[in-house]
């Protein structure tokens, strides 16, 4: 009894996941326009644009979509992380002044503004 309990919840987790947040993700949160992902969406899907894109955010998609392809080898989780890891590569490593991180960024009309740096 219990492990059928068990197996029906990892099926609802899986189906939740796999139906509705991954798909929300790779369909709402990919900034087309200046790259890697959008900072903030508000409750009512608007994409705020001028948000800020923070390492944290950014690393947390990474990681997420790392994870996912490992447990399903699904070549848009790839795509997913690979775009993540290229945009914190590009953006958030301090290629200049080395170690370190910028942990926030903004993107105005094609600009990067380094908010402060970790």
């Amino acid at each position: 009894m219990k492990a059928a309990l068990i197996q029906k919840f990892r099926e609802q987790v899986e189906y939740q996941l796999f139906e509705n947040i991954v798909p929300f993700w790779i369909n709402h949160t990919q900034d087309t326009e200046f790259g890697g992902f959008y900072g903030r969406i508000a409750n009512d899907l608007t994409i705020e644009k001028e948000a800020s894109k923070s390492l944290i955010l950014n690393t947390r998609i990474l990681w997420t979509f790392s994870a996912l392809y490992q447990f399903q080898q699904n070549p848009e989780f790839l795509r997913m992380a690979d775009r993540s890891y290229d945009y914190i590569n590009k953006y958030f490593f301090d290629h200049e002044l080395g170690p370190g991180m910028h942990g926030n960024i903004k993107t105005v009309k094609n600009i990067i503004f380094v908010l402060f740096k970790k």
